[in-house]
C-alpha cells in the first residue's frame, strides 16, 4: 500500500521538470526500549513512528543551490492527513522550489523579522529548547568529541529573564494533542524509569526550571521526568511537548503592521517574514547543502529556507532567497516584541535515525532587530543536460 502511495506522491515532481532532483520517502519504525534499574523498577516502552518526507532541489540563474522540504509525522497511520491533502502539499513544495530559484537575493538586511509557522517552531527549538536541554555537559577527554557536544547556553541563568515578561513556557509529555492536532512527543515514563510530569520552565520571562534527568546540577538535584535517549543519543534531559504561551498576543495582521512601523522608524524600504527555517538534523539525499560548513550548521540559528520581503509602501510580499543570520545568539529571545494569537504545531525528530519524536506549539513572533546577510555557500555548476521529462 505505501510502496504504491509513495510512488504516486514522488511522481508529482515529474510535472516540474526544472527541478534538478527530488525525493519521496515513507518510513515506519517500531521500537521497544527495555529498562531495569537497581531500584527494582522494570519497564518496557513501545514506540511507533511513521514519516512521509518529500524534498526538491534546483538552482538559481546564478548557480545557487535551492532546496525545500515537507514532512509529515504520525504515531498512528490514521493520523496522517488525507492523501489528497498530502498531494497538494507536495505540489506546493515543488512550485515553491521553482519560485525560490527565480527569487531575488538581497545582500544584507538589518531590521525587524517575523517568524511564523514552522519557522517559529524552529526558532524556539534552536534558541530556547536546545539551550535548556542536557544542562550538565559531559566531561570528555577527547577535545574533538567535546567540540561536537552542544553546550546548554541558558542552564546557568535560572531565576533570570531570558524572554519578555509576557511569555510562559511549559513542557508536558502527558498531552497527546492540541486543539485536535496530534502531538508526537509524549510518553508516560521517561528513559530512566521516572514518571513523566508537566514542568513549568519559564514564568513571566524568567527561567525557572530545566529539562532534567537523574543527573543533577548544582541548583536542581531531582529529575522531572524528562530523561530521553536512544541507542545513538545518550540519555539526558530533553524536551517532549513544548508549549510557548504568550500572555499578551495579537493578530498576525497586527504583527505585520507593527513590522512595517518598525521599518518606517528605521528608514527601511521593507521588512522580512520567515516562514521556514533549516532543520539542522534533517538530512535528505536531494539536499544540496549537505556539505555546509560546520560554522553554518553550528550557528545558534540556522538559515531561512523560505522568507519574504514585505514592502512598507503597500504591504506587498515578495519571495527572497540565499540568506543566513549574522551574529544571532540566544539574546534574540529577549528581543521578541510581540506574539501572535495563532499557534503552530511543529512535529519533528531529534537525531537522524528516528530517535526522539518531539512537538512544539508556538505562536508567530516579531523580533525587533536581526541581521541577515547573503549566504557564503558556494554556487554549483548547472546540469549539462535537460531533464528527460522536459521533452515529454
Amino acid at each position: 500500500y505505501w510502496t504504491k502511495n509513495i510512488r504516486q506522491l514522488s511522481a508529482i515532481f515529474k510535472c516540474f521538470f526544472l527541478i534538478n532532483d527530488s525525493e519521496g520517502k515513507f518510513k515506519a519504525v517500531v521500537m521497544n526500549r527495555y529498562f531495569l534499574n537497581s531500584e527494582g523498577f522494570k519497564n518496557r516502552k513501545g514506540n511507533f513512528i511513521a514519516v512521509i518526507e518529500a524534498s526538491a532541489s534546483t538552482q538559481g540563474e546564478d548557480g545557487q543551490n535551492i532546496y525545500d522540504f515537507e514532512t509529515f509525522y504520525a504515531r498512528d497511520l490514521k493520523d496522517f492527513p488525507e492523501k489528497e491533502k498530502i498531494k497538494e502539499k507536495i505540489k506546493e513544495l515543488a512550485q515553491k522550489t521553482l519560485d525560490l530559484s527565480r527569487a531575488e537575493q538581497i545582500a544584507e538586511y538589518v531590521g525587524p523579522v517575523i517568524f511564523t509557522g514552522q519557522a517559529s517552531g524552529e526558532f524556539f527549538r534552536q534558541l530556547l529548547a536546545a539551550n535548556i536541554s542536557s544542562p550538565r555537559t559531559p566531561l570528555l577527554a577527547d577535545e574533538r568529541l567535546a567540540g561536537m557536544v552542544q553546550k546548554s547556553k541558558l542552564s546557568g541563568k535560572l531565576n533570570r529573564r531570558i524572554l519578555p515578561s509576557f511569555f510562559n513556557v511549559a513542557d508536558d509529555p502527558l498531552t497527546d494533542d492540541w486543539n485536535g492536532i496530534h502531538l508526537i512527543g509524549g510518553y508516560k515514563i521517561d528513559d530512566e524509569g521516572v514518571l513523566a510530569q508537566k514542568v513549568s520552565l519559564v514564568e513571566k520571562g524568567k527561567l525557572m526550571n530545566l529539562f532534567m534527568s537523574r543527573i543533577p546540577t548544582k541548583k536542581i538535584k531531582q529529575s522531572n521526568g524528562h530523561a530521553r535517549g536512544s541507542a545513538m543519543i545518550p540519555t539526558a534531559g530533553r524536551q517532549a511537548n513544548l508549549f510557548i504561551i504568550p500572555e499578551e498576543k495579537t493578530t498576525f495582521q497586527t504583527l505585520k503592521s507593527r513590522l512595517l512601523e518598525y521599518c518606517k522608524d528605521m528608514g527601511l524600504e521593507y521588512g522580512v517574514i520567515v516562514t521556514k527555517l533549516r532543520d539542522k538534523n534533517f538530512r535528505l539525499e536531494t539536499d544540496p547543502n549537505t556539505d555546509l560548513t560546520s560554522v553554518q550548521l553550528q550557528a545558534d540559528l540556522c538559515f531561512p529556507v523560505e522568507a519574504y520581503k514585505v514592502y512598507v509602501k503597500d504591504g506587498k510580499e515578495e519571495l527572497i532567497r540565499g540568506l543566513e543570520f549574522e551574529g544571532t545568539t540566544v539574546r534574540a529571545l529577549k528581543d521578541i516584541s510581540e506574539a501572535g494569537d495563532d499557534a503552530y504545531v511543529y512535529n519533528f525528530l531529534l537525531g537522524h535515525n528516528f530517535e526522539l519524536p518531539v512537538s512544539i506549539v508556538a505562536p508567530s513572533i516579531l523580533v525587533e532587530e536581526l541581521e541577515l546577510k547573503k549566504t557564503e555557500a558556494k554556487p554549483s555548476k548547472p546540469p549539462i543536460l535537460k531533464s528527460p521529462f522536459a521533452e515529454k
